[in-house]
C-alpha cells in the first residue's frame, strides 16, 4: 500500500510540473509586446546588465517562473500530505491493523481449536479406555454370577435328587418291610387253618396257591 501511495505522489508530482510549463507556455503567448520586453529588460539586469538580446528558443524556461511554480507545488503537496496522504495513510494504517489483528486472531483462534480438539479426543479415548473397562469388568462379573448360579441350581438339583432318592429308598424299604410282615402272618394265618382243619394235600396246595397270588398282587415293582 506505501508503494501504491508512492507512485500516486510521483504521478500527481508530473502531472503538477507539466500543467505548470503548459500554463508558463500560455502566458507568455498571452503577454502583450512592450510587457514582454520590460520583462525581458528586468531580467537582464538582474544577470549582470548583460545587453544582449537572444532569440527565445524553443525549450527557454522563465527561471522565476520556475521557482514560484516549484515553490506552489511544494505548497501543494505539503496540503495533499496535510489533507489527503495522511488521512489516507492513516486509514491504509489502521485498515492494515486490523488485518493483522484479525490474521492473528484467526490464528490463535485456530491454534485454541486445534488444542480444543486433541484435548476432546484424549478424553473421547479415555472414556473409550473407561468404557472398555466397564464393559470387561461387567462380562467378568456376569458371568461369576452365572457360574455361580449354575453352581447353585446343580447344588440344588443334586441334593433335590439326592432326597427324592433317598425318599424313594424310604418309601420301597417301609412298602417291603409292610409286604414281608403281610407274608409272615398270611403263612402264620395259613398254617394255622391247616392245622385246625386237618387239610389234604390238595387243600393244601390251594391255600400256598392263593396266598401266593395275594402276595403278588400286593408286591411292588422293585429290584434291589
Amino acid at each position: 500500500m506505501n508503494k501504491v501511495i508512492s507512485y500516486i505522489s510521483r504521478s500527481i508530482f508530473v502531472l503538477m510540473l507539466f500543467f505548470t510549463l503548459h500554463i508558463n507556455a500560455l502566458s507568455a503567448d498571452s503577454l502583450p509586446g512592450s510587457a514582454a520586453l520590460d520583462s525581458s529588460a528586468v531580467i537582464a539586469e538582474s544577470f549582470s546588465n548583460e545587453e544582449e538580446t537572444h532569440e527565445p528558443g524553443l525549450f527557454e524556461i522563465d527561471l522565476w517562473i520556475l521557482v514560484s511554480q516549484s515553490i506552489n507545488f511544494l505548497v501543494l503537496l505539503l496540503v495533499l500530505q496535510k489533507f489527503l496522504f495522511s488521512p489516507i495513510g492513516k486509514i491504509v494504517n489502521t485498515r492494515r491493523d486490523a488485518i493483522l489483528a484479525l490474521k492473528a486472531k484467526t490464528e490463535s483462534d485456530a491454534k485454541s481449536a486445534e488444542d480444543l480438539k486433541e484435548k476432546y479426543e484424549q478424553r473421547i479415548a479415555k472414556i473409550e479406555d473407561e468404557a472398555y473397562l466397564i464393559r470387561q469388568r461387567a462380562i467378568f462379573e456376569a458371568n461369576e454370577k452365572c457360574e455361580l448360579i449354575l453352581n447353585e441350581a446343580r447344588a440344588k438339583a443334586e441334593q433335590i435328587v439326592e432326597e427324592g432318592e433317598m425318599e424313594v429308598f424310604m418309601e420301597r424299604q417301609t412298602a417291603w418291610a409292610q409286604i414281608r410282615e403281610e407274608v409272615i402272618q398270611l403263612t402264620i394265618n395259613a398254617t394255622e387253618k391247616v392245622v385246625q382243619e386237618s387239610l389234604d394235600d390238595e387243600l393244601h396246595r390251594k391255600i400256598i396257591a392263593l396266598s401266593i397270588e395275594r402276595l403278588a398282587q400286593e408286591l411292588p415293582d422293585y429290584k434291589e
